[in-house]
């Protein structure tokens, strides 16, 4: 594998992941550390807490002589592969805070400790699986709708509530936990320039005498230059306490942008390029359309965000969009575009041909819905046995029978019993109601509700037994014309006429 990222991505820096290195050789580690409980740690401390290979180098010795193992042929092996995955061989190159495969184990983990285990069944599985993205989903909106409030800071130094406006609220967490530890450091200039300093730790540990205890830092801030000897924000991108404190003695207001990965704030996610169809097309030359897209997308974003600065700049670039899209439409597509690196065929290439030879110019819209196939997806087919048409049904269990015993019923031995009989009238309404299994409409049938039909039951009122309580919810007009006594009643549009 080393030899084929080499080859493929020369400029790629491949590392071992730290934990599989331990991991792989946990059996004899296991020894070791049963000697003693301190190994494991102080092998941990000078793993994880030295900054320079000088200072691994010195730690590891005093490690190896402090607790008597030089005969070690597992600790030689891992000490030779030093440069390969202990992280303060590589602290300068990014490595955005991930040192090993901590991504795909953490959410491994995740997943294995509080949705599913050894024991659980397929189908129970998938629901599962569901559970986790509804709660992966959960999440990301709890730091959407966190993001959208007021950030709360503790310290009101101006940086920190520029950063508390960019970051995300787990980032800006982890960036005030070390401004906090910044108090524990004192700072003294180093030269006459005024941007050497030199950043010492006040609280020192006499258990570890090799540990580094003071670190060089350059702030300009009229330059807008930040540097530590540590190299944290080189390899992880976020600051670390030995720069903060010369920010806070230095009175930085504001950070550059240079400094802040768009990788930590809030804008993150915003030019993700989204694209409706779910298949990945490419073209005759093998490139994919996504790739095309992923380019594209990113100049364009690069000329709206130039364009909209100023309304010269906006009306500059709207011309000129407008004359590339009209040399763009004259350009015909490629006609063989299909899934994959396959080719499209049949009536999807011909309508794409004719279309070429005709000279009609398609919208990108048009384009796309001349690729997509109108075929309808293959039926899958359901689980058990269909039936045939003509198979008649049979009550009971199916298979062959022994006919060892008679029907109570009719007292032939033919494989069936009193309960399963055809000629037994019990079952004539269990026998048409498996025949007519299938072939009723879906839904519950009309007269089965209440009231028997759509809705409540209809009441029709007797008029003339209300006629003494007068009019309901209608109008009434009474007119007497020639000594009759005429009545009207409305209600709901229709009219009954009463007369004496």
């Amino acid at each position: 594998m080393a030899v084929a990222v080499e080859r493929v991505f020369p400029e790629a820096i491949h590392r071992l992941c730290m934990w599989h290195i331990i991991d792989g050789h946990s059996d004899h580690l296991n020894t070791i550390f049963s000697r003693n409980d301190d190994i494991e740690g102080e092998m941990m401390v000078c793993i994880n807490q030295t900054y320079t290979p000088t200072e691994f180098e010195n730690a590891w010795d005093r490690f190896i002589d402090k607790y008597e193992l030089r005969d070690s042929v597992t600790l030689r092996n891992l000490y030779d592969l030093r440069e390969r995955w202990v992280p303060a061989f590589f602290k300068k190159h990014y490595c955005g805070r991930m040192t090993s495969t901590q991504r795909s184990e953490s959410f491994n983990r995740m997943v294995k400790s509080n949705f599913v285990d050894h024991q659980t069944a397929l189908h129970r599985f998938a629901r599962r699986m569901l559970d986790v993205v509804v709660s992966r989903k959960d999440k990301e909106s709890a730091e959407t709708r966190g993001c959208e409030g007021v950030p709360i800071v503790k310290t009101p130094w101006p940086f920190a509530e520029q950063l508390s406006r960019v970051y995300t609220r787990a980032v800006f967490k982890v960036f005030e936990d070390s401004l906090h530890d910044s108090v524990y450091f004192r700072i003294e200039l180093e030269g006459s320039d005024g941007i050497h300093w030199v950043i010492s730790h006040t609280k020192r540990s006499e258990k570890h005498d090799w540990c580094q205890r003071q670190f060089k830092v350059i702030v300009d801030v009229d330059n807008g230059n930040f540097s530590c000897e540590c190299l944290q924000w080189e390899h992880t991108g976020m600051f670390c306490p030995h720069l903060l404190r010369a920010f806070v003695h230095a009175q930085v207001e504001k950070i550059p942008h240079m400094y802040v990965l768009r990788r930590y704030t809030k804008q993150a996610k915003s030019d993700v390029n989204y694209d409706r169809r779910d298949r990945p097309m490419a073209g005759p030359d093998g490139v994919k359309e996504s790739y095309r897209t992923k380019l594209l997308s990113y100049d364009a974003m690069q000329i709206v965000k130039l364009g909209r600065r100023s309304k010269v700049a906006f009306d500059r670039a709207t011309a000129v969009l407008k004359g590339l899209r009209k040399q763009l439409e004259e350009i015909p597509p490629d006609s063989d575009v299909g899934v994959g690196n396959a080719v499209t065929s049949g009536k999807d290439a011909e309508s794409v041909a004719d279309t070429m030879r005709a000279g009609q110019s398609m919208s990108m819209s048009e384009h796309d819905c001349e690729r997509v196939s109108r075929r309808p997806p293959p039926r899958s087919m359901t689980k058990g046995r269909a039936s045939e048409p003509t198979e008649k049904v049979k009550l009971g269990a199916r298979g062959d029978k022994k006919c060892t015993r008679g029907c109570g019923w009719c007292g032939l031995k033919v494989g069936h019993n009193s309960s399963t009989c055809p000629n037994n009238p019990a079952n004539f309404k269990r026998i048409a109601e498996a025949n007519n299994k299938g072939k009723r409409k879906r839904g519950r049938p009309r007269g089965s509700g209440v009231g028997g039909g759509r809705g409540r039951k209809a009441v029709r009122r007797n008029l003339i037994d209300e006629w003494a309580e007068g009019p309901v919810g209608g109008e009434c007009s009474m007119r007497s014309e020639e000594g009759d006594d005429d009545c009207s009643v409305q209600s709901g549009g229709d009219t009954e006429d009463l007369s004496e």
